[in-house]
């Protein structure tokens, strides 16, 4: 099993708890998948289909801190790349 050649995944804050992972996959085993750990106690399994785009949304129950982890994996659950962020979501504060 060969992991994705040209897999990127990026984190965007969107705003009210709200964080999002943005993949583009190109050059898969159609076997593989992303295992995402949100950090707040839930996880989640996505198939990586071939030439895709992905947005996979996530709403934090709490403003705080929390780890969150992927992982790219083969059918056999092996993994073959790793990416980690520290997610920081803060309550704005408005001033009168």
């Amino acid at each position: 099993y060969k992991k994705v050649e040209n897999l990127n995944v990026l984190v965007v804050n969107v705003g009210n708890k709200q964080v999002q992972i943005q993949v583009n996959t190109t050059d898969i085993d159609n076997t593989n998948y992303l295992f995402i750990d949100w950090g707040d106690g839930t996880n989640e399994t996505i198939n990586l289909p071939l030439n895709s785009y992905l947005e996979i949304n996530h709403t934090y129950p709490n403003y705080g801190e929390y780890s969150l982890r992927a992982e790219e994996k083969n059918e056999e659950g092996s993994t073959l790349q790793q990416w980690t962020a520290l997610i920081k979501l803060r309550e704005f504060n408005q001033v009168t």
